[in-house]
């Protein structure tokens, strides 16, 4: 079968050329990080957010729970994928560092980074 010559994009690499223009107050894109979590720890994780917030790059960070459920959300919002990464390092150092893996702890049901394509700020 011959090919056609066009490459197949991902949605990633569409979205990123069709949204070219719309970034942040800071003239950047801006990414979020979601995961999931059923049901959302309710252990001591500040330090999860105090680690993240000594990178720059990371805009903000929110852990929201139903509280009906007890399933809950980690939103955290980025400048761009490098500071995403480098929080996600910044963490894994924390962690390491106070032994929180020492014990087995739950993980989040899913993960996904989504490209902010509208906002309003307060």
């Amino acid at each position: 079968m011959a090919s056609s010559g066009r490459v197949r994009r991902t949605r990633r690499e569409a979205s990123r050329e069709e949204n070219v223009g719309h970034t942040n107050r800071w003239g950047k894109a801006v990414i979020a990080r979601v995961a999931v979590w059923e049901p959302m720890p309710d252990d001591e994780r500040d330090w999860v957010l105090e680690a993240a917030a000594e990178v720059p790059g990371v805009r903000g960070a929110y852990h929201l729970v139903d509280p009906a459920t007890g399933n809950g959300l980690a939103v955290a919002f980025f400048d761009d994928e490098a500071a995403a990464d480098a929080a996600g390092a910044a963490i894994a150092r924390r962690a390491a560092a106070i032994g929180w893996h020492d014990t087995p702890r739950p993980a989040p049901a899913s993960q996904t980074m989504y490209e902010v394509i509208r906002h309003i700020a307060g």
